[in-house]
């Protein structure tokens, strides 16, 4: 009877020696669980981090060309408004040549410079046109540039 009940414990123990050495197991197991999760977590956390950074650094770019396209089409704004009131001005200058002409005709001398005159008026009131033609050109491109930022 001794040897069965020595059996027994013997078996009892071995039983929870085992127990405690699968706990043991288990415990170390799920340490090294945690810790993987940890670095999991943080590697998510980094990555995370540069994302939200890169699209800090790009929305910082974006309003960056925002505020120079602005400028831009300030600038283009100011110098067609500076064209046009530079042509209404030749335009009233060749309106007094014109009167000038018609008061002086009899001077044929007077009458030829004021002819050349108004020519080259004239052109320079083509060239400001084209000017106005070419400052009109940029601000409608900045504006499809402006809308298709928009969208």
């Amino acid at each position: 009877m001794n040897d069965s009940l020595y059996d027994h414990e013997a078996t009892t123990d071995v039983a929870r020696m085992k127990s405690l050495y699968d706990y043991t197991q288990y415990e170390h197991e799920a340490q090294k669980e945690k810790e993987r999760a940890d670095r999991e977590r943080t590697k998510t956390i980094v990555v995370f981090g540069i994302a939200m950074l890169v699209i800090l650094i790009g929305l910082y770019v974006f309003w960056l060309q925002r505020k120079r396209h602005r400028a831009t089409y300030r600038r283009a704004v100011r110098k067609l408004s500076e064209a046009q009131n530079t042509i209404l001005q030749w335009r009233s200058h060749e309106a007094t040549l014109n009167s000038t002409i018609k008061e002086y005709s009899e001077k044929h001398d007077e009458t030829e410079e004021l002819k050349l005159e108004l020519a080259n008026l004239k052109s320079s009131i083509k060239d400001y046109e084209e000017e106005i033609d070419r400052q009109k050109a940029i601000v409608a491109d900045f504006q499809q540039t402006r809308a298709l930022t928009k969208e």
